[in-house]
């Protein structure tokens, strides 16, 4: 594990040069003359989905739209060299460039219907308010006839298109983008306070299943921080450890939350808790024992309306987010002040008993950013020794992080959605504003093969880590085939 951790790390602090050539300038898959060259004619473009993937399209100079706006930042695509992937009309205006990349932090389930992935034939949202999405965003991958879900054939829908017709079919791809971990946050009751350490602000893996069940071994603060204490001036400890749990949940379909329900699935399975979280038995939205008082979700879709109203929860409540939005949400810790309330756990390996991890590398608000995934592996299917799908054109629903007691045990991949040829998606669209185009579909290539480039190294600065090596190599031959 040491040595690959080491090389990873390598790996990304060079902007994976390494393997480099596999992907600017690679094959063109039919681009014409006038596009058949990295950035030739690269236009503005749009993508939509996953707010799991917000701090890393930041980083990567997107600029971020609604729900939980920001940037863009003189950083990453348009800054970067052309040997790292980078295209200079893709600077901030201030700076000369003429051409942009806008992301919607909208949710996985609407970064896969944008494409038509979905569990209903002919359901193609490809457009946005200003043109046709280019990429999608998922943490929970498209299924196909093969998945563990019931073998819902979101791919086959996708690739299908929107009539019964063969004109508008083309492939669709799914492309590892980076990793990071989902957090679970705590927003202590006020009154009560945890001590620092990692022998207190934590939960156990049981707990952490139990309280996200609303089961009543696990539904007060005593019983699933046993740490917690009162305050002076504030409540007792006896006042504390009675306070209700209270969970605060997406409102949208999250693909954060189906990475964090599959590992509460491990944890059920593990402690033949009865209950089961996977799709489709419980739906992407649904939850166990739901009640007014017990389970309360945000007006609105992402991972920052998720928090913010965990914020407002003052006798406290408990969540999931990835890694970037909480600490962007000031869930990192305030050094060792017993009374932050405001806090990320430790959550313990379910294969390892007594083995607690945080979800960052360093717990601090302001310290050193990166997510505690470094050495994790990724396998189909729970397949020993690891395996992936054959290529990014397959379903990667099944792929999950293989068991570890090294790293944080909520890991997971996010991925990029994409056209391999967008031409046949026009058929049947008359608005040339809602078209794709060539040099939008250029667009879409470089800025892909820039982010499994030169942008797996700006992952760890923005709360992620970069690819594994195999995953990174078959992402990269997907980014290869992209085209027009």
């Amino acid at each position: 594990m040491k040595g690959k951790t080491t090389m990873r790390a390598s790996l990304a602090a060079v902007g994976a040069v390494t393997v480099l050539a596999m992907v600017p300038g690679g094959a063109q898959a039919a681009f014409d003359t006038g596009h058949d060259t990295q950035c030739e004619n690269a236009a503005s473009i749009q993508g939509r989905g996953a707010s799991f993937q917000r701090s890393a399209q930041l980083g990567w100079g997107a600029e971020i739209l609604a729900p939980n706006a920001g940037g863009p930042n003189a950083v990453g695509f348009g800054y970067a060299t052309t040997g790292n992937g980078g295209c200079a009309q893709f600077k901030l205006a201030a700076d000369g460039g003429t051409q942009k990349v806008t992301y919607a932090p909208t949710g996985s389930g609407s970064g896969r219907l944008a494409f038509g992935a979905t569990g209903t034939a002919n359901q193609r949202d490809v457009n946005g308010t200003s043109g046709p999405y280019g990429f999608g965003g998922a943490d929970e991958a498209p299924s196909d006839a093969g998945s563990s879900n019931g073998g819902v054939q979101q791919i086959e829908n996708a690739n299908a298109g929107d009539t019964s017709t063969a004109t508008d079919n083309a492939i669709l791809h799914t492309i590892p983008v980076a990793q990071s971990s989902v957090a679970v946050d705590a927003r202590i009751p006020d009154g009560c306070q945890v001590a620092a350490g990692s022998t207190t602000r934590r939960i156990s893996a049981t707990k952490l299943e139990r309280a996200f069940a609303a089961d009543s071994s696990a539904d007060t603060w005593g019983e699933i921080v046993p740490a917690i204490v009162g305050s002076s001036g504030g409540l007792t400890t006896a006042q504390c450890q009675a306070k209700p749990v209270v969970r605060v949940v997406r409102f949208d379909s999250s693909g954060t939350t189906f990475a964090f329900k599959r590992l509460l699935q491990k944890i059920a399975t593990r402690d033949s808790s009865g209950t089961t979280w996977s799709e489709p038995t419980l739906g992407n939205t649904a939850w166990p024992n739901d009640t007014a008082a017990n389970l309360k979700k945000p007006a609105s879709n992402g991972a920052g309306a998720q928090l913010d109203l965990l914020a407002t929860q003052t006798d406290g409540g408990i969540a999931y987010a990835d890694l970037a939005t909480s600490r962007s949400k000031q869930f990192g810790w305030d050094g060792t002040v017993a009374t932050d309330r405001s806090v990320w756990l430790y959550v313990e390996q379910p294969g390892a008993t007594g083995q607690y991890r945080s979800p960052a590398t360093d717990n601090n608000q302001t310290g050193t950013k990166g997510s505690n995934c470094g050495a994790v592996e990724y396998t189909d299917k729970g397949a020993t020794p690891v395996a992936l799908p054959t290529d990014t054109t397959k379903s990667w629903y099944d792929v999950d992080a293989a068991s570890t007691t090294v790293q944080y045990p909520g890991c997971a991949l996010t991925f990029a959605l994409a056209w391999q040829t967008p031409q046949p998606v026009n058929v049947g669209i008359t608005d040339p504003a809602k078209r794709f185009t060539q040099d939008q579909a250029r667009g879409v290539k470089d800025y892909l093969s820039y982010a499994l480039n030169g942008g797996q190294g700006e992952l760890a600065a923005n709360d992620y880590q970069a690819l594994p090596t195999n995953v990174l190599t078959a992402a990269q031959a997907g980014a290869n085939t992209l085209g027009w």
